[in-house]
């Protein structure tokens, strides 16, 4: 049994914003987490993956569904919060916490992500219109400063990266090239308040340990140009005897792209030595 937030059901979540002259922000993404079941089967996971001495971070602590039970289950704590009210709530619940610690900040502004360790593990319920900064963040600014993570996320962005060919896409080449990546459940919008009009997914992200020289913001960019004009043949964007080399069919869409032929051609593009790895 974990241990839950004051704000875990809906009356809850309710009773408190019919007490503000405010409404959950719909710029910030604020639907809230209403369905403890769910919560139990998430922290189920995580508690597979971390050990006592595992320091989490949390992206978005809202009122603090997870945040309650993932402090403590952690080593150290620490969650990045942007809404200065929901920051003193937080704070508020875990002052019975000496391990945690809630960061009024927006991570995306943040140099370092906290701990700096490779053995981090990053938890996070992400609204969409941040999803892509903070897997960017992640991944090219703060790649060697965590190892596994858990992140809510919307359907369709989960269905991009976790996809394949010949239905691959920029996020599952990008994310692949770091990650290894599956959605474990999807999440009914009726578990949320207020209630979102698509599902969610919960995907796990495990850092792969590669033996390549693979740059995260030249593969990012290099990524775009393959991804560039998804309804064209991918030699509108380079060369046929590069293509040729990577062993690639010229008249391929990029979508039909194996992992493994996007890695050959970004080495012959960037020039990387014929002692890196053929594969991903």
């Amino acid at each position: 049994m974990y241990t839950y937030s004051t704000y875990s059901n809906a009356t809850k979540v309710k009773e408190i914003f019919g007490q503000l002259p405010i409404d959950p922000d719909k710029k910030k993404g604020q639907n809230f987490m209403i369905n403890t079941t769910v919560v139990d089967r998430i922290m189920d996971v995580i508690s597979s993956l971390v050990s006592k001495d595992t320091n989490v971070v949390e992206i978005g602590g809202g009122l603090g569904a997870f945040s309650v039970p993932l402090a403590h289950i952690a080593n150290q704590y620490v969650v990045y919060e942007v809404d200065q009210f929901l920051q003193v709530l937080l704070a508020q619940q875990l002052k019975e916490c000496p391990n945690a610690r809630v960061e009024l900040s927006n991570i995306l502004d943040e140099k370092q992500l906290a701990f700096g360790s490779p053995e981090t593990f990053v938890f996070g319920s992400l609204p969409y219109s941040i999803t892509s900064p903070i897997f960017h963040k992640l991944i090219v600014e703060w790649s060697l400063q965590w190892q596994t993570g858990l992140f809510i996320i919307q359907k369709d962005v989960a269905e991009k990266i976790t996809s394949v060919a010949p239905q691959s896409s920029y996020w599952n080449h990008f994310m692949g090239g770091f990650c290894m990546c599956k959605t474990l459940f999807t999440i009914p919008g009726s578990s949320f308040w207020p209630q979102p009009s698509v599902e969610s997914s919960v995907l796990l992200c495990e850092r792969r340990d590669l033996n390549i020289s693979l740059d995260p913001k030249k593969w990012s960019v290099f990524l775009h140009k393959v991804h560039n004009t998804p309804r064209r043949q991918i030699s509108a964007q380079f060369e046929v005897k590069d293509l040729d080399e990577a062993l690639i069919d010229s008249e391929k869409r990029p979508q039909e792209l194996e992992s493994d032929q996007v890695y050959r051609l970004y080495k012959i593009v960037e020039g990387l030595s014929d002692q890196e790895p053929t594969n991903l």
